[in-house]
């Protein structure tokens, strides 16, 4: 289950407004003093990966498959990744105050074209889900959503200190 923000909030506003929209909700940034645009996106990535930290356990088999948790975190990765170009405005600067690379900005065709390619990946994992009555049906799924979020940080995030 997903514990570090009430991410049980967010799920009306994906199920009213579809699956292409997420409730914003108010967290600490990362960056101080970072614009509201920031501090929302950092949210929404935090919400993600720990909606990574859900499923992968579970395909490991160090948890056992809960299916209604499992559909909760594909919601969000998807609901999520839906927003992703949205959070990286092409007219914003605001990559000196976050984690984004200059490289956002720079190549936005390429960043596009990793942000489609996670929303793919993402759209996978909720058709897996969807259903699935053991981890190894999801397996596949969680693994290339991983890999496409590994990809886009390589490119697009600054390395963690």
């Amino acid at each position: 289950m997903i514990r570090s923000r009430p991410v049980l909030a967010l799920m009306p506003g994906l199920m009213i407004a579809g699956a292409g929209v997420l409730v914003a909700l108010p967290a600490a940034s990362h960056t101080k003093g970072a614009p509201p645009l920031v501090e929302e996106r950092q949210a929404a990535m935090k919400d993600m990966k720990d909606a990574m930290k859900v499923l992968v356990p579970m395909v490991k088999g160090e948890a056992p498959f809960n299916a209604a948790h499992a559909a909760e975190a594909a919601a969000v990765i998807h609901g999520v990744s839906t927003r992703i170009p949205d959070f990286y405005p092409p007219e914003s600067t605001y990559y000196e105050r976050g984690h984004a690379l200059p490289a956002v900005w720079e190549e936005p065709q390429a960043f596009r074209d990793s942000a489609a390619g996670a929303l793919e990946a993402a759209a996978a994992l909720r058709e897996a889900v969807d259903g699935a009555g053991e981890a190894d049906a999801i397996a596949p799924a969680v693994k290339e959503v991983a890999e496409t979020c590994r990809t886009c940080h390589d490119d697009f995030k600054k390395d963690d200190d």
